[in-house]
C-alpha cells in the first residue's frame, strides 16, 4: 500500500489535517507499509512544528490522516493502532473546499478508509508547558532564519525559564540536561503524541546551537539557503560535519528519551574533535 509522495494541509473545525493518501493495497507488505507511515508521521510533526503558519491561532489542534481508498487489510489496521491511529468517520469523497496547501479535488468516491493520529498541545499535556509555550509565543521572531534570530530566540527561553519556571539556565549541556528533564517530566505518562508551536521548537533549537557553539570553537553557521534551514557546520582541512539545530529539536519532541538533545550535544562534539 503505497504512500503519495505528498500531503494535503487543510484547516477543519478548528484543526490542522496533514493528510497523505495510500495509493493501492499490497497485503503482503504491512511491515514495509507502516514503516512509511511512520516516517510519514515524522514528516508531519516536522512541518507542523517548524512552519510558523500551521498553528496560528496558538489554539488550534493538529492531527494526522492516512486515507486509503482501497479497504485496509486487517493487518495493517492493527499496525495503524500501535502507532495511534484511531478510525474516523468515513469520507464521502468529492472536492475539499478548506485545502490550504498541496492538491485538491480527487475524483468523488462513495467510501474512503479514514484513519487519524491527534497530536496534543502543550495546554493538553502540562500546564508548565503551556504557560512557556505561550511565552515563547510572545518573544520568539518566526521568520527569518535560526542563524538570524539565535540570540534572541535563546534569551527567550532563559527569560521564560526564570520568570515561569524559577530555573536558571545559560548555554551548557548541563542546563541542556535539566530542561530535558523538565520536558519529559512535564510530558509524564501522556499517551498522546506531543507537538510544540515553533516558537518553541525555535527557542530549544536557538539554546542547542549556542550550546554547540560554547562547547565547539570552530562551529559555525552555514551559508544562508532560502528555504532551507539553518545549519551550524564544523570544518578541519576538507571534512566538515554539519547539523541542523531544529530538526534535533523536533527528534527529541516526537522521541523523546531516544533522542536527547544532550547526547546529540556529546556525540557532535566528540565526532567534530575526532576530526
Amino acid at each position: 500500500m503505497p504512500l503519495k509522495n505528498d500531503f494535503l494541509i487543510a484547516f477543519k473545525d478548528g484543526v490542522v489535517e496533514l493528510t497523505t493518501t495510500a495509493t493501492a493495497t499490497h497485503r503482503d507488505e504491512p511491515g514495509t507499509f507502516l514503516e512509511d507511515v511512520q516516517g510519514l508521521l515524522f514528516e508531519h510533526q516536522y512541518r507542523a512544528m517548524t512552519d510558523p503558519t500551521l498553528m496560528d491561532p496558538s489554539n488550534v489542534e493538529v492531527s494526522s490522516c492516512l486515507i486509503s481508498r482501497d479497504p485496509i487489510p486487517d493487518e495493517i489496521k492493527s499496525g495503524l493502532a500501535l502507532l495511534g491511529f484511531v478510525p474516523a468517520s468515513v469520507d464521502a469523497g468529492g472536492r475539499d473546499e478548506s485545502v490550504m496547501f498541496g492538491r485538491s479535488g480527487t475524483a468523488p468516491r462513495s467510501t474512503l478508509d479514514k484513519w487519524v493520529v491527534r497530536y496534543a498541545r502543550a495546554n493538553k499535556v502540562s500546564p508548565l508547558l503551556d504557560e512557556l509555550e505561550a511565552s515563547l509565543i510572545e518573544d520568539v521572531p518566526l521568520w527569518g532564519g535560526l542563524d538570524e534570530s539565535h540570540q534572541v530566540a535563546r534569551q527567550a527561553l532563559v527569560d521564560a525559564e526564570r520568570t515561569i519556571a524559577r530555573m536558571l539556565v545559560a548555554p551548557s549541556l548541563e542546563s541542556l540536561v535539566a530542561i530535558e528533564r523538565q520536558i519529559q517530566k512535564a510530558r509524564g505518562q501522556a499517551s498522546a503524541r506531543l507537538i510544540l508551536h515553533p516558537a518553541a521548537v525555535r527557542a530549544l533549537a536557538a539554546f542547542l546551537a549556542e550550546t554547540i557553539l560554547a562547547l565547539e570553537p570552530a562551529a559555525h553557521w552555514g551559508p544562508a539557503s532560502e528555504g532551507e534551514p539553518a545549519t551550524l557546520i564544523v570544518e578541519r582541512g576538507r571534512e566538515a560535519i554539519e547539523t541542523d539545530p531544529e530538526l534535533r529539536v523536533v527528534r527529541f519532541v516526537v522521541h523523546g528519551a531516544r533522542a536527547l538533545l544532550s547526547a546529540y550535544v556529546e556525540s557532535f562534539i566528540a565526532e567534530c574533535r575526532a576530526l
